[in-house]
């Protein structure tokens, strides 16, 4: 029961803290197999004389108090430290894609993958905050793809005032290239990534895969995944009705708008796009996505839209649990080529 409780503590357990989690629970995993292999001991259910090492043997042969006292504590020990090496979850911090504190990224894997398909998460906040740590950013994303095999990546970038939407575009390409670069060692495969983003991430990665022949050093990845962007056609957003964050991001220079537009830098070559949008916000994402797909089928590009009845941040909380969403976007997934385990 004990095992049980712990291991329902780490799932609802923020990724920040996630191997922290782990280790909670491999350390009280540890004690309980070391009190019953102690137990076995003492009752004779096995002999354990011809695996056990002569070290130990030779405190369990010791027959006063102290001697059995030291004996049983190198045995829950012994097990700890198997236990604990054994960790399932690995999580790199803050790794340095460039000189600014904020770019920064964090990588998730399981210590025995290889050659694994990478997930680049992207967050959103307005162009202005947001962290990669974030619970809803990462929480549910990792728990459930890394066990199935996948790498995950959370990048920070730099952002407003500081850094324009083009620069911050700029910047989670550098994270891409690095993670290109050094994906072997983490099991990593640099041709598996798929690229997602929420919100203001969303428009990010959409910005990216529609100007991709912009970077030189980026390679070709797989897909992107964008969710729940208003921000397809920057032009189009700008002449309406809109909320003051958008004017922070883009300002009113109209040559501007059309740099960062994703929907006016369209081509025949472009990725897969999975488009997710919430039908229960008020400025109608879903419509953003209708436009931009039907431009972008129009050149030949392959793109999907997958509306939720769900609001602007549950779509990005929600991905990863057990629901149709998740299971709508790894079909996704799966028609990109990559397996899920």
């Amino acid at each position: 029961m004990i095992i049980l409780l712990q291991l329902q503590l780490l799932r609802v357990k923020e990724p920040s803290h996630t191997s922290k989690g782990y280790l909670c629970f491999m350390i009280t995993l540890g004690v309980w197999i070391g009190c019953g292999v102690i137990f076995t001991i003492e009752y004779r259910f096995i002999d354990f004389s011809d695996f056990l090492p002569s070290w130990l043997l030779r405190a369990k042969i010791n027959q006063n108090s102290q001697g059995s006292i030291v004996y049983k504590i190198l045995i829950i020990l012994l097990v700890l430290m198997i236990s604990v090496n054994a960790r399932p979850l690995t999580k790199i911090s803050d790794i340095s894609y460039g000189k600014d504190k904020l770019q920064k990224l964090d990588v998730y894997y399981k210590n025995s993958v290889q050659n694994a398909p990478i997930i680049i998460m992207v967050h959103g906040g307005a162009w202005s905050m947001g962290d990669k740590y974030r619970f809803k950013t990462v929480a549910n994303k990792v728990s459930r793809w890394v066990p199935k095999g996948f790498i995950v990546v959370s990048v920070n970038y730099r952002l407003l005032p500081k850094a324009d939407p083009q620069i911050q575009a700029d910047d989670v390409v550098s994270a891409m290239v690095y993670v290109q670069k050094h994906a072997k060692i983490w099991g990593g495969n640099a041709k598996k990534v798929i690229l997602m983003g929420h919100s203001s991430g969303g428009h990010l990665v959409s910005l990216i895969a529609t100007t991709a022949n912009r970077y030189k050093r980026l390679k070709p990845w797989l897909g992107t995944i964008s969710l729940d962007s208003a921000a397809l056609n920057i032009v189009n957003l700008m002449q309406k009705r809109h909320n003051s964050f958008y004017d922070d991001a883009f300002g009113k220079n109209e040559k501007y708008w059309e740099k960062v537009s994703p929907s006016h830098h369209l081509h025949a070559k472009i990725k897969p796009m999975l488009l997710v949008c919430s039908i229960e916000r008020a400025n109608n994402p879903c419509q953003a996505a209708e436009n931009f797909s039907k431009k972008a089928k129009a050149l030949g590009v392959r793109t999907e839209i997958t509306p939720q009845h769900l609001n602007h941040f549950k779509i990005n909380k929600e991905l990863g649990k057990e629901n149709a969403y998740t299971l709508q976007v790894e079909a996704f997934i799966r028609s990109l080529g990559v397996e899920l385990k």
